[in-house]
């Protein structure tokens, strides 16, 4: 009668299991603060001449262009070219405008200036228990303070929505190097003076 019964076990220990667990593990959004985006935008026409670069430039100026922000223009690839090194040092992004054809050359052409606002999560949220947490999801306060912290500190709020690759593709010689050279023991120290480090 022995080996009969276990089965019978087995089967009373997975019923309890399911009773204290009916909710699968994960992160609904219900349950924790989300992190919000909001676009501003300006736009103007631009003429192909010195007048319409000095429209462009009070454009990003009234704006106080900054880094991660958006130029979407419907001009041709040489002009696209020619404005991403015009604002290069201000970190502005100058993108042709997807999906539209671009405008020729002889006329005027949109500009359109955005910027991705981000407000990070409202953290401090204890309507939930968290000894009485028995359908294994986490409680609204859950990796908020990470969430809150990440949208302050990045660069470019667009990276947290997605990803960017970088324009020259990536470079991973001088990472490989300095992998190389620390496993030979040949570190270049700060004072400039370079030499082989030996562990002890």
């Amino acid at each position: 009668m022995r080996h009969k019964t276990l089965p019978a076990i087995a089967l009373i220990g997975l019923f309890v299991l399911a009773a204290c667990s009916p909710g699968p593990i994960g992160y609904p959004p219900e349950l924790r603060g989300q992190t919000e985006f909001d676009t501003i935008t300006d736009h103007a026409t631009v003429t192909r001449d010195e007048v319409g670069l000095i429209a462009l430039d009070l454009l990003l100026a009234r704006n106080g262009a900054r880094y991660g922000d958006r130029l979407v223009v419907n001009a041709d690839a040489a002009t696209v070219e020619s404005l991403r090194n015009r604002y290069a040092v201000t970190g502005v992004r100058v993108l042709q405008a997807p999906g539209v054809p671009p405008r020729p050359v002889d006329q005027p052409y949109r500009a359109t200036f955005s910027r991705l606002i981000v407000t990070p999560p409202s953290c401090g949220d204890w309507s939930r228990d968290p000894e009485q947490g028995n359908d294994n999801q986490p409680d609204p306060n859950f990796g908020c303070s990470q969430d809150a912290n990440l949208a302050r500190m990045v660069a470019d709020p667009h990276d947290l929505i997605a990803g960017s690759e970088p324009s020259g593709g990536y470079q991973t010689d001088a990472d490989a190097f300095a992998v190389r050279a620390y496993r030979q023991h040949n570190i270049e120290w700060v004072g400039g003076t370079t030499g082989t480090e030996t562990s002890e």
